[in-house]
């Protein structure tokens, strides 16, 4: 049975499985060689939930990856990197939700939008009826395939053990190659470093809207030679970072639907004392008053392109906001100014596309800059649908002006 990405299926109605987040859609990121494609998929967070009357472990997690019906690729997650999952996870989302204010805003920045019941999530990898378990599993592994043909859809299996069945569940899962409707360029420009991008799993990727951002600084060489971001490295005075106030353009032609500048730039962690430690206590703080989405992304601008295709410009510099909601800007438009506002290290601009206006619960889209072709990212690439390269990319970029 071809089921859709949030059917659940299982043996005798036993245990369930269906995407952690509501709405989400698995995209991967694809480049092409000169013979050779290559289909990077973040694999996405699954829920379990246990509708016998017996308790239920999962016992094993089978990744099997088609393209054009034929199976190229397989992945494996064990029972005991499952176990580990479950009781690292399990037990802080419940925690967060029952005593943090903003709970479903900060784990939405992680996993998008969750209809979960804390009370009801197992502790263990032992599954109680009428339990659920979720299994983080794109903080196990990702999937990375090279071959002549990009894979075109998953089917996740779930075997699971109780006292006297071993029942299995299925999810199909078709993936999504939408490719930009709009042409983008890059929101700033200079001698830019483009950095955290969708080849680190590490980074943005791991947070559910943010799986294809990036954050874009300027560098210059230093006395040494060494492409610095600042005067000096390290420093504390925001006014030594070449991005502090940079100015920030519209990637396409678009409309202004929200604008938040309530972050006081007088709040900033200097960038000499940052921890995350630090901002997050300073967020936590400000959350209270200007909403946790501000807190977070400190001073940011969201524009719609298509019916489908927002931009999200983050960390920007407080009252230097020059357009308003409902303003229609042009594409290289100056609409704000860089700065290091919210959850920011340092002075740069945080830059993704998204499928809605919510920057917490949309699905990240990839994204290409028509001022920057594959052949600029790696040379050996034809077509690709995000910028990606490795962690970073160097890239000079002239004003327009």
């Amino acid at each position: 049975m071809k089921t859709g990405p949030h059917t659940r299926v299982g043996l005798g109605g036993a245990m369930m499985v269906s995407l952690l987040s509501k709405g989400k859609r698995v995209i991967p990121l694809v480049c092409e060689y000169e013979s050779l494609t290559v289909t990077d998929i973040k694999l996405p967070d699954l829920l379990l939930t246990n509708s016998s009357e017996a308790s239920l472990t999962p016992t094993g997690v089978e990744i099997l990856a088609t393209s054009k019906g034929a199976r190229v690729e397989s992945l494996y997650v064990s029972k005991e990197l499952i176990r580990d999952l479950i009781r690292q996870v399990n037990p802080q989302i419940r925690k967060t939700l029952e005593g943090r204010i903003g709970a479903k805003e900060r784990l939405a920045s992680i996993f998008g939008e969750m209809s979960v019941n804390a009370h009801s999530l197992s502790d263990s990898e032992t599954v109680g009826p009428g339990q659920s378990a979720i299994i983080h599993l794109s903080a196990a592994l990702y999937l990375h395939y090279v071959g002549t043909e990009r894979i075109d859809s998953l089917e996740i299996k779930i075997c699971c053990e109780g006292a006297d069945e071993r029942p299995t569940a299925s999810l199909q899962i078709p993936l999504s190659f939408q490719g930009n409707k709009i042409k983008y360029s890059c929101p700033l420009k200079g001698n830019l470093k483009i950095s955290n991008i969708a080849m680190n799993y590490l980074h943005h990727r791991q947070s559910h809207s943010q799986e294809f951002g990036m954050d874009i600084l300027e560098v210059r060489p230093n006395g040494d030679g060494r492409l610095s971001t600042c005067v000096k490295d390290g420093s504390s005075d925001l006014q030594d970072y070449y991005t502090y106030r940079k100015p920030v353009v519209a990637a396409a032609d678009g409309a202004v639907v929200e604008v938040a500048d309530g972050y006081p730039e007088e709040e900033t962690v200097s960038p000499a004392n940052w921890s995350a430690a630090v901002s997050s206590e300073v967020i936590g703080k400000l959350a209270k008053t200007i909403g946790l989405r501000n807190a977070g992304g400190g001073n940011y601008i969201v524009l719609q392109h298509a019916v489908d295709e927002f931009s999200f410009y983050a960390h920007l510099s407080e009252h230097s906001m020059m357009v308003n909601v409902g303003d229609r800007v042009r594409a290289g438009q100056v609409i704000a100014l860089a700065g290091s506002t919210g959850n920011s290290s340092e002075p740069h601009l945080h830059f993704q596309l998204m499928d809605s206006k919510d920057f917490l619960t949309a699905n990240g889209l990839p994204v290409m800059f028509q001022d920057i072709p594959p052949g600029e990212m790696n040379q050996y690439w034809k077509k690709a649908n995000s910028v990606a390269c490795s962690d970073s990319l160097h890239v000079f970029l002239p004003s327009s002006k």
